[in-house]
């Protein structure tokens, strides 16, 4: 009985190395025709590089877009400094009327995709550059590349922005040949999510010319908005996530009172 089971238990041994074994050659040959990828098999891993290049840019743009009103270079805009602030900021009206007495015009009524295109087009040079330095990088290493038209897209979900880059490269050197595809870059921002209660806000703002606070706070306890009142009768509001002291920052004009009336 014991000898019976050391032999199942020896012939289940040689079934898993001959499994492992035919494995490996077939992944030997995956790689060797560069129908799959092998990550880190460069001296530069493309993911991690084009990550690691094209982080900080994408960040640069998320700060400009939450402390100017949801743009890198804003048109209509209310210029103040608040007292954390080292330098005054031109801060976007995104509900906004020049008269008197009537309620803004919500100047962004789709505010998350407009603020995909501003991050699209902040990063947009710069994503190019991390691939081109990939790609000289590569080459000082022997490595002859090629890269097909790049195509890439920018969204904001919640609690993250998320850019996905479409661009077929490959490199080869003697006998090796390697492809990649399909970059992921994924930062975690709230800025999806406070893009969302400025959206609540606007279309108060928008049809009754103020913003309910106690009734906002009872649905999203998770967020705290505050209005500053300018010299000038021009609201700015600033929404924070509690959770990450994330903050998005906007202007309003509308329903304005002159003083004396």
């Amino acid at each position: 009985m014991v000898d019976k089971m050391k032999k199942q238990g020896q012939i289940t041994i040689f079934v898993i190395i001959a499994l492992l074994f035919v494995g490996a050659i077939i992944l030997f040959f995956l790689v060797r025709t560069g129908k799959i990828s092998v990550p880190g098999a460069f001296e530069e891993d493309p993911q991690r590089f084009i990550e690691n290049c094209i982080e900080p840019k994408i960040k640069e743009s998320i700060n400009l877009l939450t402390s100017q009103g949801g743009n890198t270079n804003p048109r209509l805009y209310k210029t103040f400094k608040f007292s954390e602030d080292k330098v005054y900021k031109n801060i976007s009206y995104l509900c906004y009327t020049p008269k008197n007495y009537i309620t803004c015009v919500n100047q962004e009524p789709l505010l998350i995709n407009h603020l995909e295109i501003e991050i699209f087009n902040y990063i947009h040079e710069e994503i190019e550059n991390c691939f081109v330095s990939w790609e000289n990088k590569m080459q000082a290493l022997g490595y002859e590349v090629k890269m097909e038209n790049l195509d890439f897209l920018v969204e904001l979900e919640p609690g993250q922005v998320i850019v996905e880059a479409d661009r077929i490269i490959t490199a080869n050197k003697k006998e090796e040949s390697f492809s990649y595809d399909n970059f992921r870059v994924v930062i975690r921002n709230k800025i999806y999510d406070l893009a969302i209660v400025a959206q609540e806000i606007l279309s108060q703002e928008g049809e009754y010319c103020s913003f309910s606070q106690q009734g906002f706070g009872l649905l999203y306890p998770e967020f705290r908005v505050e209005i500053f009142r300018t010299s000038d009768l021009n609201n700015i509001y600033t929404v924070t996530d509690k959770g990450s002291s994330e903050k998005f920052r906007f202007a309003v004009r509308g329903c304005v009172i002159p003083p004396g009336l």
